[in-house]
C-alpha cells in the first residue's frame, strides 16, 4: 500500500483502508438497503475484494477510498477519490458509504469536502465529479452540497440513469466566481 494521506476534520480521519476494516464495512457494503444502487450488496469475500481493489488503486492510482473514522477510532465508513470513466474520459470521482447508523449527520459531507480539497492541493486534475443513480437521492444531496455545478443525466457503462456533478479547479479556488 502507498502512503495514502490521512485527512483529519472536524469529526473526522480519513486513513488509508485496511484488512482489518472489513467486519466494519459490512455494515454498509452488505447492506441491502444501502446497496439498492448498486448491482448487489456485497458477502464477506465481496468486503475483502473491495478492500483489495483499493489497495491495488493506492498502487496504481497514488490515492482511492479512504477509511472514514470517528475520532475515537470508530469505523463510519469510506470516502475518497478514486479514477473514473465519464463520457468516455478519465476524471477523479469523489464518492462515500456511511453506515446507517451514522447517516444523516453531515459525515458524508464532511468527508466528501476534505476529499475534494484534497484532489485540488495534491493532483493535478482540473475537475473531480461525483455521479450517483437518478434515485440515490441521500447521495444526490451530498453531491449538491460539496459540488460547484449539476451537470445533468447521464448514464454509467452498463446504461442506468446517473446524474453527475462537478467542481472545476477554477471554481474550487474561486467559489463566488
Amino acid at each position: 500500500m502507498s502512503a495514502s494521506p490521512v485527512l483529519i476534520t472536524e469529526r473526522l480521519v480519513l486513513r488509508p483502508m485496511r484488512e482489518d476494516d472489513v467486519p466494519a464495512l459490512m455494515a454498509v457494503l452488505s447492506d441491502p438497503v444501502q446497496m439498492a444502487h448498486y448491482p448487489a450488496p456485497f458477502d464477506r469475500a465481496g468486503v475483502e475484494r473491495w478492500v483489495q481493489r483499493t489497495h491495488e488503486r493506492y498502487a496504481r492510482d497514488g490515492f482511492a477510498l479512504w477509511t472514514v473514522e470517528l475520532k475515537n477510532g470508530e469505523v463510519i465508513g469510506d470516502c475518497g477519490p478514486t479514477m473514473q470513466t465519464l463520457g468516455g474520459e478519465p476524471v477523479v470521482e469523489i464518492g462515500w458509504h456511511i453506515v446507517p447508523a451514522h447517516q444523516r449527520r453531515g459525515y458524508a459531507t464532511e468527508a466528501a469536502r476534505a476529499c475534494l480539497g484534497w484532489v485540488f492541493a495534491h493532483t493535478d486534475a482540473e475537475r473531480a465529479v461525483s455521479f450517483m443513480t437518478s434515485t440515490n437521492l441521500a447521495s444526490r444531496r451530498v453531491a449538491e452540497k460539496i459540488h460547484a455545478r449539476f451537470i445533468g443525466p447521464i448514464e454509467d457503462r452498463a446504461g442506468l440513469p446517473h446524474v453527475a456533478f462537478e467542481t472545476t479547479r477554477a471554481a474550487y479556488a474561486h467559489p463566488s466566481a
